[in-house]
């Protein structure tokens, strides 16, 4: 890691941090965790209308603003969400976002996701489940994508602090830098942890 990314990294850690405390103190938990990984993805069955021929930049992009307006549409009172698009020699380019998106809101996010990354769901589960999901045990999984082309968890983060867990998750170093797309926190989330100082 290069000196500007670890000063990046190191300030996101602080930020990132105080934001995810912030929305619990506020009670405006995550409540979802997503994991698309755009290689799986393209060797899945792709259905039409997916986004995998935009650049790996844009199609962060599209997933964020549809999640967000999908919590919208589900009377969200806040876009609560963080996003780490990474790259390692496992998955090659993929994609974290965790978000509060409503619980009645869940079957559709499945189906956006589906709809995105062109790959349709291997299994939906009627309760989260645990399951192994590319070779390590996962909880809390609302349902996964075929070929591990993404997976949608219930953020259980159980003894690792809800929201601040996973947020501990995201904003972990990068292994790689050959990722064009940002790490970024909502707007909503950045207002709620400046008026929580």
């Amino acid at each position: 890691m290069t000196k500007s990314a670890a000063q990046q990294h190191r300030r996101r850690v602080s930020q990132w941090r105080k934001a995810g405390a912030a929305v619990e103190a506020a009670g405006l938990p995550m409540t979802v965790a997503i994991c698309i990984t755009w290689s799986a993805c393209e060797a899945a069955d792709r259905n039409d209308g997916n986004i995998l021929g935009l650049p790996e930049n844009e199609r962060v992009n599209v997933v964020w603003d549809r999640m967000r307006r999908l919590a919208a549409e589900f009377g969200a009172e806040a876009w609560i969400a963080a996003r780490a698009p990474e790259h390692d020699r496992e998955k090659g380019l993929h994609l974290h976002v965790g978000a509060r998106i409503p619980a009645a809101a869940h079957l559709r996010l499945i189906g956006l996701i589906e709809r995105l990354t062109g790959a349709p769901a291997d299994k939906v589960y009627t309760a989260p489940a645990t399951v192994i999901h590319r070779g390590r045990k996962c909880k809390g999984v609302m349902a996964h994508g075929q070929l591990g082309a993404w997976m949608i968890q219930r953020n259980l983060r159980a003894g690792t602090g809800g929201t601040e867990g996973l947020m501990r998750y995201l904003r972990k170093a990068p292994k790689a830098a050959e990722t064009s797309a940002q790490f970024r926190l909502s707007q909503d989330m950045l207002r709620i942890a400046r008026a929580h100082g």
